[in-house]
This record gives structure tokens, C-alpha cells and sequence, in this order.
């Protein structure tokens, strides 16, 4: 579960290693034989691939809208108003 929170945070993020740490401190308290070996790495394979393939949807969410940031149009004048 933790595993897949982490999968949503942006690659690199102070967030993203911060949860890494925290899920790497959580497995160290957890009994032997819990988890088998292979699990926890297909686990950790899995959220790294997800991660890499929301990559750019993740930077297309955060883009600029298109026209760089230009001002809306202004309003037509009402039918009648000096020009």
C-alpha cells in the first residue's frame, strides 16, 4: 500500500525519498519472513516502473497553459458603446 503512495510522488521530491526512508525504517521492524525477499524487490521494481512511466504525465499535468501566460482577451464593448 505504502508502496504504491509512494508510486504517485513525484521522482526525486524531498517527499518521494523522505517516504522511501520512512518505508525502509518501517521494514526494519517488521518480523523475518514476513515478506520474502523476492516480494519486497518485485514491489519496489513495480512502484519504481510506475513511477517512471507517470513521469510525464505528471510534468504535462504541471505545465503552463498554452500562450505562455498572456493575458485574456479583453471583453467586446456593449452594442452601441463609443469606440
Amino acid at each position: 500500500m505504502m508502496a504504491m503512495a509512494l508510486a504517485k510522488l513525484p521522482p526525486g521530491s524531498p517527499l518521494a525519498q523522505a517516504f522511501s526512508k520512512a518505508i525502509t525504517d518501517i521494514g526494519k521492524n517488521v518480523e523475518p519472513g514476513a515478506a520474502s525477499p523476492q516480494g519486497v524487490t518485485n514491489a519496489m521494481k513495480n512502484a519504481t516502473a510506475n513511477q517512471m512511466q507517470m513521469a510525464p504525465h505528471r510534468a504535462a499535468m504541471g505545465a503552463p497553459a498554452p500562450g505562455g501566460g498572456a493575458p485574456p482577451p479583453s471583453p467586446m464593448p456593449p452594442p452601441g458603446a463609443p469606440q
